[in-house]
């Protein structure tokens, strides 16, 4: 912007021409400072297509009418061609002035610099899709977020394949989409997306967009909530009670040296090294845990390795579910839930019931496998957990 007689330009005059920028919008501001024939002829120039740009007055050297002390601005290129224009989109906008200039229809006085603020955060404000479309319709070589948005309602009426490169860019093919969906809904057939063609698309698949971003945001809040979720108390409990404790190491029914509550030294029975082994930082006996220290074992394994085996679904699961799921990993191993399972298909699916009757699948143990008592007991403890919270 020019600056003229060396004046600072001000704060209100700035933040005018920030919000404009930010809004997309082009517009001059006439220097108040400048003689009437300056003034017009920095607009014939303007209009002429020369580039000129006027000057914005400074609060050292406010422009001077009339004896009084008036703040210029130019609006004319933004709210509309002469002065009713102008005005009425002050009006609208609730903007007062006090008055035009006689033979300057481009240049209204506002009232105060208070205005000039009022207008600046008017022009900062995000403008709507169809506002933007309304001065400037989408054409080829266009590439804008709302480019990517039409791109998005074509995809769902099937006129145009999916791009994840290019989804901002007005290409032939989006041109050829939209002269279809035009000819479809009986609108002019130019490929020009203005504020008919915007609004006939949204009007028949923003209800979609909007569902699906509905629904991809409770899932996040779901798989925020399932990061955060831990093991409870009941949890524990039941994974206790059928674990047992055993404070030195033992043989479990698959033949393989355990200790404490179920926690699996390694595949293979007990061996010499085993009865004099250490499992904790704070363990007071070799070879020996107390219930307390058992239990801090217990509590370390499942959040190392067993809930984030159960949270890596992603699934909204209530507290009750990721118990039972949690003691069933613990039991099983947590292979379990792999996608080619029978209980990861159905809790992929979130067919809960059918999880639930999945679980009593899995008790058995031995080679060959059989039945186990223990295993079968404790798959329908965890089945009832489990359809506590059953959808």
């Amino acid at each position: 912007m020019v600056h003229f007689d060396g004046h600072r330009v001000s704060d209100d005059w700035f933040d005018v021409l920030s919000g404009a920028r930010r809004a997309g919008v082009a517009f001059r501001l006439n220097s108040g400072r400048r003689t009437f024939a300056e003034q017009q002829r920095l607009y014939d120039l303007w209009r002429a297509g020369v580039g000129a740009l006027a000057a914005v007055p400074s609060h050292t050297a406010p422009h001077i009418r009339t004896g009084r002390q008036d703040h210029a601005l130019d609006i004319d290129q933004f709210a509309g061609v002469g002065t009713a224009g102008v005005r009425a989109w002050l009006r609208g906008e609730g903007l007062a002035t006090t008055l035009t200039v006689p033979g300057e229809g481009w240049h209204v006085e506002a009232d105060s610099a208070t205005a000039l603020q009022r207008v600046a955060r008017r022009l900062a404000r995000p403008r709507t899709v169809l506002e933007r479309l309304r001065a400037r319709p989408l054409r080829r070589g266009a590439k804008t977020p709302d480019v990517k948005t039409v791109r998005t309602y074509l995809e769902l009426a099937g006129l145009v394949d999916r791009d994840r490169t290019r989804r901002d860019e007005y290409g032939e093919p989006l041109a050829l989409a939209v002269r279809a969906f035009q000819r479809r809904v009986g609108l002019t057939e130019d490929g020009l997306v203005g504020p008919k063609t915007f609004a006939a698309l949204r009007r028949r698949y923003g209800w979609r967009v909007w569902s699906r971003r509905r629904h991809a945001a409770r899932d996040r809040a779901a798989a925020e909530r399932a990061s955060a979720r831990r093991i409870s108390a009941d949890g524990l409990a039941l994974i206790e009670q059928f674990e047992g404790f055993f404070a030195h190491p033992y043989d479990d029914p698959a033949g393989h040296a355990t200790v404490g509550y179920g926690h699996l030294l390694h595949f293979g029975p007990v061996t010499a090294v085993d009865r004099r082994g250490r499992w904790l930082a704070a363990q007071a006996t070799p070879g020996r845990l107390t219930p307390a220290e058992a239990r801090e074992l217990l509590r370390q394994e499942l959040a190392e390795k067993y809930e984030p085996a159960v949270r890596a679904l992603r699934l909204s699961l209530t507290q009750h579910q990721h118990d039972a799921l949690v003691s069933f990993v613990y039991n099983v191993g947590t292979g379990a839930l792999g996608a080619e399972t029978g209980i990861g298909r159905a809790l992929r699916a979130q067919r809960w019931s059918a999880a639930a009757d999945e679980l009593l699948r899995w008790d058995k143990a031995g080679h060959p496998p059989r039945p186990l008592p223990g295993l079968t007991r404790r798959r329908r403890a965890e089945r009832e957990l489990f359809l506590k919270a059953a959808r």
